[in-house]
């Protein structure tokens, strides 16, 4: 098993010794997308906020990205580290299902605090989808995390790396409302409030995806209030308002738009974290009268089946996905399939009411990423049908997308059928394809790179 014992080792000689970090200068401001990594070929995004002092001890996000875009990352964190003043570091390396990925960040570890002035007890990890596994993994198996920012998926599937009571670091969740990990991050909040480890979620409408810039500053806010409340740092009383207003519109927004379940959600917020700066006289009485109409109670009833009717269209599908790919020969129909997605959107993703739409899009999503990710195990042990079949399941659940067109058109070219190959990037370029750096990246359209109907049809991208 990968060492980790190291990185605690780190963190804790320099919450001792931060001040004997080797002092290079770097830009500040400014997203630096390479930076070396000590006795590596390695390399990490990092961002300096314009406030950093190098004479003073820093507090460090390490931000795990699943595919490995550490400056896009790092840049959509820079206004949070501009507003509670955290440096910002990112491997350009560590990436979903990859073996190394803890020798890597011991290396990373290794690097920052040699370099910077590291307060030990300010260290956190973030990430998104398999990143967000991943800086929980570091935080259990270290014990050395002061808080974690869990983005679209909850903890490791190994029972070693899963948080339990002798854990003590923070953790904030953040997830899309669209995001087929939506239930999951819930019952991760959940299980955190059973073993007591001080934990909120912060829910917005998206898909799978990063929270935005925006979206991130008001979450990360509540582990500046952890910081102030364990007295890790000294309270910043116009921090404190700022975030009691951003999170209080938040919450008036939603009541204003009808949406009373998720407005109490966010005035049950300010409750718990700022009953010590503010008074909530005005706010227990408006969650009070939400709680008592007609149409919060309706919208809660709706609330409180949504999961287990989730879970009951879910397997519907998901047998049926099951079914067919372990047939002995694929379908090459979806007769099925068209008749159950036009029930599907009927019934849920064009319902009047919100909770259902949002029930209708999850599972579709969950079924667009299950058959993407089957793809990409079918495609490794050379299954050419089954590669085939999930990519057309795409088709039938996105007509006007281009992606499952690009894919298509990736599948033939492995198979050297120009024909087919380019007919799937017509049909690809059709429907939105117009960047040829997507072309220029595939490894799959390399043998065909020198054919003049190939060259045309590249040529007729941006």
């Amino acid at each position: 098993m990968p060492s980790l014992r190291k990185i605690a080792i780190v963190v804790l000689l320099f919450q001792v010794m931060g001040n004997h970090a080797q002092e290079i200068q770097f830009e500040r401001g400014k997203v630096i997308d390479s930076v070396a990594v000590n006795g590596s070929d390695e390399t990490f995004a990092l961002y300096l906020p314009t406030q950093y002092d190098p004479e003073k001890l820093s507090s460090v996000i390490y931000i795990f990205e699943p595919a490995a875009r550490a400056p896009m990352a790092v840049q959509l964190f820079s206004e949070t580290a501009e507003t509670y003043n955290h440096i910002l570091v990112c491997s350009n390396h560590t990436r979903n299902f990859r073996a190394d990925n803890f020798d890597i960040i011991n290396r990373l570890f290794d690097t920052v605090f040699s370099t910077f002035n590291i307060d030990g007890r300010q260290v956190y990890t973030a990430g998104f989808s398999g990143g967000s596994r991943l800086a929980t993994s570091v935080a259990v198996l270290t014990n050395q995390v002061e808080g974690v920012i869990g983005c679209g998926a909850g903890f490791s599937p190994n029972p070693a790396q899963t948080p339990n009571p002798s854990h003590k670091f923070s953790y904030l969740g953040m997830v899309g409302a669209l995001d087929m990990n939506y239930h999951e991050m819930y019952n991760a909040k959940t299980y955190l409030e059973k073993i007591n480890i001080e934990n909120e979620l912060f829910t917005n409408g998206d898909v799978h995806k990063w929270p935005s810039s925006e979206q991130l500053v008001k979450a990360i806010g509540w582990l500046e209030l952890q910081a102030y409340k364990k007295g890790i740092k000294e309270k910043n009383n116009e921090i404190i308002n700022d975030l009691y207003h951003m999170w209080y519109e938040e919450g008036k927004a939603l009541e204003d738009s009808g949406s009373l379940v998720k407005a109490v959600a966010f005035y049950e917020r300010l409750q718990r974290n700022f009953l010590k700066y503010h008074a909530m006289d005005s706010i227990n009485k408006k969650i009070s009268s939400l709680r008592n109409t007609k149409e919060y109670l309706r919208q809660a009833k709706i609330a409180a089946n949504i999961e287990v009717e989730e879970e009951k269209v879910k397997k519907v599908f998901f047998d049926r996905l099951k079914k067919e790919l372990n047939a002995s020969s694929q379908p090459t129909k979806f007769k099925w399939w068209n008749k159950e997605f036009a029930k599907l959107k009927e019934k849920y993703t064009e319902s009047d009411e919100l909770p259902l739409r949002e029930l209708g899009a999850r599972v579709e999503n969950m079924i667009f990423a299950a058959a993407v990710e089957t793809a990409q195990v079918e495609l490794g042990g050379k299954n050419m049908k089954k590669v085939f079949y999930c990519h057309r399941l795409l088709v039938v659940l996105q007509p006007e997308s281009a992606y499952p067109q690009f894919l298509l058109a990736k599948d033939f070219a492995l198979q050297a059928n120009k024909p087919k190959m380019l007919e799937h990037l017509y049909l690809a370029k059709e429907k939105g394809l117009s960047e040829r750096k997507y072309i220029d990246n595939e490894k799959a359209f390399q043998p065909f790179r020198n054919d003049s109907e190939f060259k045309e049809f590249v040529e007729g991208l941006n």
